[in-house]
C-alpha cells in the first residue's frame, strides 16, 4: 500500500504539473502567435487604399474563423477604428477590451463574452496606426483541454503500466519470498523447529533467509539435545521411584503425573530392615521441572540416609530438613509426609512437614484428616516436628496426595480445593485402590477441562 500510494501521489503531482505547464505554454504560444500576426498585419494592410482595408480584414478573419471562430482584428488609424465584421453585439466595447488587454503584461482582459488574449503592433509605415488581433481565451482553453486530456490519459496509462510492473516485481522479488519466510517463522513458532524457508531470488533477502534457516536448524539441534537430556532425566527419576509391590503385607496403588517431563513430587515405600514396619513417604518440592526434580532426588538421598539411622518420623524429618536446608537455595522449600506402618501391631506413626492433609478412610466413619505437624522443609530455625501415633485396623485406608490435586484449576481460574478433593475421595472410597486413584484423577481432569496442568500431581493409596 505505501508503494502504491507513493506511485499515485507521484503520478498525480506530475499530471497536475504537466497540465499546468502545457496550459501556460499554450497560452504563451498563442500570445506570441497573435503578436506576430499583428506585426505582419501592421506591415501589410493597404493603407494607400482605405476603401480596401475593411475587405482585407474581413478576408483574413474569414479564413481564420475556419479554425478559430473567435478570431478578431481591429485597426486604429488616428481616430478611426476599423474592425473585421463579426457577431459581437458591441464592437466598440470589444475594441476597448482589446486596448485594455494590450496594456496588460499578460495581454489578457475580460470582454463582453469572456476573457480574451490580444496581440498588438504599431505600423512602421504610419505611426498613428495600431493593429490588434484577438482570440477568445475560452476557445483556446477548450482546444487546449482536449490536448491536455489526451496527454493526461496517456501519462495515466503509462503510470498504471509502471505501477502494475512495479507491483509484479515487488510481489515476485519481495512479497512472495517474505511471505515464505513468515510462513516458516510461524511453523517454528508452532513447534516445527528446523523448518526451512525457500531461497529467494534477491541477494538482500537471501541474507535474511540464510540466517533464518541457520537459526532454525540450530534451534532444532538444541531441541533434540534438550529432549534427549530430558528423556534421560525422566528415566532417572522413574528409576528413583520405588516398586510399590515390595512392601509386603500392604495393598498399594499410586498415580504420578508430573506437569512437565520431570517433576518435583517424590514418593517412597520402604520396608525397614530387621523389623515389621514399612516407611511411607510423599514429598513435594516447590515448583516443577528440572530444578524441582533435582530437589526431589536430593530428598530421596536424604530420606534413605535418615531412615537407616532412626525410625521416628519426627527425627527423620529433622535430619532430612537439616540436610535439605544446607544444600538448597534460599527460596527452595519442600513438604513431606512420613509414616511408619506396623500392620502386625496395628500402629501408625506419622509426622508431616507442611504437607497437605492425608485422608484416613475407616468403615462407617467420615473421612479423617492427618494434618501437618510442623513447618516446611528448608525453613531456617524451624520448630521441631511432632510424631502422631494412631491405631489402625485391617481394611483401613490411607490416601496421601500432593498439593497439585487441590490446586488444579479450571479455565475460569477456580481451584479444586480441599473440600472438593475430600468429596471425591469419599465418593470413590469403596473401590479397589487402583480404581480409586484413577477415578479421583479422572474427575480432577474433568474439572480442569481445557486448562493446563499447573503443578505435579501424586496420589499414594494404602490399605492395611
Amino acid at each position: 500500500m505505501p508503494l502504491n500510494a507513493a506511485v499515485v501521489i507521484i503520478i498525480s503531482a506530475f499530471l497536475a504539473w504537466d497540465g499546468l505547464s502545457v496550459s501556460n505554454a499554450e497560452i504563451n504560444q498563442k500570445r506570441i502567435g497573435l503578436q506576430q500576426e499583428a506585426e505582419v498585419l501592421a506591415g501589410s494592410i493597404p493603407f494607400a487604399h482605405p476603401d480596401r482595408i475593411q475587405g482585407y480584414l474581413d478576408d483574413i478573419c474569414g479564413r481564420a474563423h475556419q479554425t478559430s471562430p473567435g478570431h478578431h482584428i481591429a485597426v486604429k488609424m488616428g481616430s478611426q477604428v476599423i474592425q473585421a465584421h463579426s457577431n459581437h453585439l458591441d464592437p466598440d466595447g470589444m475594441f476597448q477590451s482589446m486596448v485594455e488587454a494590450a496594456s496588460q503584461p499578460d495581454r489578457i482582459a475580460e470582454a463582453e463574452d469572456g476573457r480574451i488574449v490580444v496581440g498588438s503592433a504599431r505600423s512602421y509605415r504610419r505611426s498613428d496606426v495600431m493593429v490588434y488581433v484577438l482570440e477568445h481565451l475560452d476557445d483556446v482553453l477548450r482546444d487546449l483541454s482536449r490536448q491536455v486530456m489526451r496527454r493526461l490519459l496517456s501519462i495515466l496509462l503509462l503510470g498504471v503500466v509502471i505501477a502494475v510492473v512495479v507491483n509484479l516485481l515487488v510481489s515476485r522479488l519481495v512479497s512472495r519470498p517474505l511471505k515464505a519466510v513468515v510462513d516458516s517463522v510461524r511453523r517454528v513458532r508452532a513447534g516445527h523447529l528446523g523448518a526451512q524457508a525457500p531461497a529467494p531470488r534477491t541477494e538482500e533477502l537471501g541474507y535474511v533467509t540464510d540466517e533464518f534457516n541457520a537459526m532454525s536448524a540450530a534451534l532444532d539441534a538444541a531441541d533434540r539435545e534438550r529432549r534427549d537430556q530430558m528423556d534421560k532425566a525422566r528415566r532417572i527419576q522413574e528409576h528413583l521411584l520405588p516398586d510399590i509391590h515390595t512392601a509386603t503385607g500392604l495393598k498399594l496403588a499410586c498415580v504420578y503425573e508430573p506437569a512437565s517431563e520431570v517433576g518435583g513430587d517424590y514418593f517412597d515405600v520402604r520396608p525397614l530392615d530387621g523389623g515389621t514396619e514399612v516407611l511411607l513417604c510423599v514429598a513435594d518440592v516447590t515448583g516443577h521441572g528440572v530444578p524441582a526434580a533435582m530437589g526431589a532426588a536430593m530428598l530421596k538421598t536424604l530420606l534413605v540416609s535418615a531412615a537407616t539411622r532412626d525410625e521416628q518420623p519426627d527425627r527423620i524429618l529433622a535430619a532430612v530438613g537439616k540436610g535439605f536446608e544446607s544444600i538448597s537455595l534460599e527460596d527452595d522449600f519442600a513438604s513431606m509426609f512420613v509414616a511408619m506402618v506396623d500392620r502386625a501391631a496395628g500402629r501408625l506413626r506419622y509426622a508431616s512437614a507442611g504437607h497437605p492433609p492425608a485422608f484416613l478412610l475407616r468403615a462407617h466413619e467420615p473421612v479423617g484428616l492427618l494434618s501437618s505437624t510442623g513447618p516446611l522443609l528448608g525453613v531456617p530455625m524451624a520448630d521441631p516436628w511432632q510424631t502422631i501415633l494412631m491405631e489402625i485396623r485391617p481394611g483401613d485406608r490411607l490416601i496421601i496426595t500432593t498439593d497439585g490435586l487441590m490446586e488444579a484449576a479450571n479455565a475460569r481460574g477456580e481451584f479444586l480445593g480441599l473440600e472438593r478433593l475430600i468429596a471425591l475421595v469419599n465418593e470413590h472410597r469403596v473401590l479397589p485402590l487402583d480404581r480409586l486413584c484413577q477415578g479421583v484423577m479422572d474427575r480432577i481432569r474433568a474439572f480442569r477441562g481445557s486448562a493446563m496442568q499447573n503443578d505435579d500431581m501424586t496420589m499414594l493409596a494404602v490399605e492395611f
